[in-house]
């Protein structure tokens, strides 16, 4: 029999670590292993689909009463047996990896994909309560702990994280190949009326504070004024969209500003379209993204918040408090003959391994 695992993340919407879980799916259909899905949040996901089609299940557990929620989760493991529990839900993987022990699942994976630290420093008295409550939960009953880059370690599981023998930072890895060997389609620029010559400024993202764009339409705003030619493509959707479409008209940058939508196409929009890859975010874990880009061959300027881990040659990290620093690296840069560093520890590849290893852990 396969070894069933058990993800519990909050929906397979659009975003790095679902896209992550779908080809940690599709990497392992020849392994012993059945990866599925239990989601928190009502609705279809984007990924959903995909999921089906691989062989995946999707299970839902929706109740706002954490009581009552916490019941049915009980109930949900002790039904399905699962070998594994591995949790992508932050602090609150605590509480999940909790009704897992009591369910008696051996093995609980806590999974730390971002870092709240600078957010959770302006929590309230109850939030700070609650967290130092989840973070308890976490280390008493996860038997393995992972994060995606130090800090992400950090702002979950403490500063001395790297005392503890069962935890580990794994990088979500991609499928390369799609990639470093798919060709450019030099018709997709005159799809989106782009201009052939137009020099492209890349964004993917979700439409949140997170990621900044009101930061990244400022910053093209002043790099526009100083090149007509310059052109900004967003890929993605999300609850600040209208707000950022409502800037660029303001600006009148309607003709030069591009919104591509959700896109499961990235690797050729990257390769065909994009010039320079810029990644202004306010906090983020290890954007996959980041890495996918320099993997398209794009040179990225990014904010000094994400963790330099992520870079494999071809990122220039600025501070987000000095906009004009950004527009002028932007002036100055294109597409990059720099070498890439070694990137077998961002390969889904290497994510499987390690996985393997992580899910045969006994009880603690």
């Amino acid at each position: 029999m396969p070894k069933k695992i058990i993800h519990v993340l909050g929906k397979l919407d659009v975003g790095g670590v679902e896209s992550w879980l779908v080809s940690l799916l599709k990497n392992s259909l020849s392994l012993k292993i059945s990866h599925n899905f239990l989601v928190q949040k009502k609705g279809e996901g984007f990924y959903d689909k995909d999921v089906y089609e691989l062989g995946g299940s999707i299970y839902n557990c929706y109740e706002s009463n954490i009581i009552l929620y916490g019941l049915k989760l009980y109930k949900f493991f002790k039904d399905n047996k699962p070998d594994v529990v591995h949790s992508h839900v932050h602090t609150f993987t605590g509480f999940i990896l909790f009704i897992a022990f009591l369910a008696g699942v051996k093995v609980r994976v806590s999974h730390s994909h971002s870092d709240t630290t600078a957010k959770e420093k302006n929590s309230s008295f109850f939030r700070k309560t609650y967290l130092k409550i989840m973070k308890f939960f976490i280390k008493k009953f996860s038997t393995f702990k992972l994060a995606v880059s130090e800090k992400a370690a950090v702002s979950l599981y403490g500063e001395k994280w790297k005392e503890d023998k069962n935890c580990r930072l794994m990088p979500c890895g991609i499928e390369t190949a799609k990639y470093l060997f798919i060709s450019k389609d030099d018709s997709l620029r005159e799809k989106f009326n782009i201009p052939e010559d137009a020099f492209v400024i890349g964004h993917v993202g979700r439409f949140e504070k997170p990621k900044n764009h009101n930061f990244l339409i400022d910053v093209f705003w002043k790099a526009h004024s100083k090149d007509p030619n310059i052109h900004l493509v967003l890929v993605g959707d999300g609850s600040l969209k209208e707000e950022i479409i409502n800037k660029v008209k303001t600006l009148n940058l309607e003709n030069y500003v591009h919104f591509l939508g959700l896109r499961k196409d990235i690797p050729i929009i990257m390769k065909s379209i994009f010039d320079i890859f810029v990644f202004p975010s306010l906090w983020e874990g290890l954007p996959l993204t980041l890495i996918e880009a320099q993997l398209s061959g794009l040179k990225c300027i990014a904010s000094n918040e994400i963790t330099n881990s992520v870079d494999i040659g071809l990122i220039d990290f600025l501070d987000i408090s000095e906009s004009d620093l950004w527009v002028n690296r932007i002036l100055l840069n294109s597409k990059s003959d720099k070498v890439l560093k070694d990137f077998y520890e961002f390969s889904i590849e290497s994510n499987i391994n390690l996985l393997n290893s992580v899910y045969d852990v006994k009880e603690a």
